[in-house]
């Protein structure tokens, strides 16, 4: 026969294991909650969403398939993390804050930690733009190479230019035999 205190210790560890396991994955206030325009508060979900969905497909694909390029004429997958953090960045910097983009080494001779850690940044670089953007300055419109846009659809630019870049990664998967991250909206 079990004794009452027994049960209760674990009637305790289990609430306890249960009470942390729902306090960890409870999320954190979103950037953009905080943001400082009604646009930035209406990006940033998208962003990070865009950001989670990026991260799967590069943590998703094994390391030794980075240099893998379906033809010799298109980007390796390694190529392809890097042209999106890289374009992120560069189309930030200089279409919505009007600065010189940060210096990268942007080559592909890079271990699949630094490309992820390269994604972390230009999302974390984007999402900081679109938090600090007031909306007037989102509506204002600035030189970009197929004219004068406002900066809020330099924003949606970034996201489906990443997101173009980000599909074309899913058949890289196909051909090497793996089932990559499935998409979510």
């Amino acid at each position: 026969m079990k004794s009452t205190s027994r049960i209760n210790r674990r009637q305790f560890v289990s609430t306890a294991l249960a009470t942390t396991a729902a306090l960890a994955c409870r999320p954190t206030t979103p950037l953009s909650a905080e943001a400082k325009s009604r646009f930035g508060r209406d990006f940033l979900p998208d962003w990070q969403l865009s950001r989670e969905v990026t991260l799967e497909f590069a943590r998703a694909m094994p390391e030794e398939h980075y240099p893998f390029r379906p033809t010799p004429d298109v980007r390796s997958f390694a190529e392809q993390m890097l042209h999106i953090a890289e374009s992120a960045m560069v189309y930030t910097a200089r279409f919505v804050k009007g600065e010189k983009p940060p210096s990268s080494d942007f080559t592909a001779n890079k271990t699949k930690d630094e490309i992820v850690t390269f994604l972390e940044q230009a999302y974390d670089y984007v999402a900081t733009a679109a938090h600090e953007i007031t909306d007037e300055q989102a509506d204002e419109s600035v030189s970009f190479p197929e004219g004068k846009r406002p900066r809020r659809k330099i924003f949606a630019y970034i996201r489906d230019h990443t997101t173009h870049h980000r599909g074309q990664t899913a058949v890289y998967f196909r051909l090497k035999g793996l089932a990559g991250p499935r998409y979510r909206a």
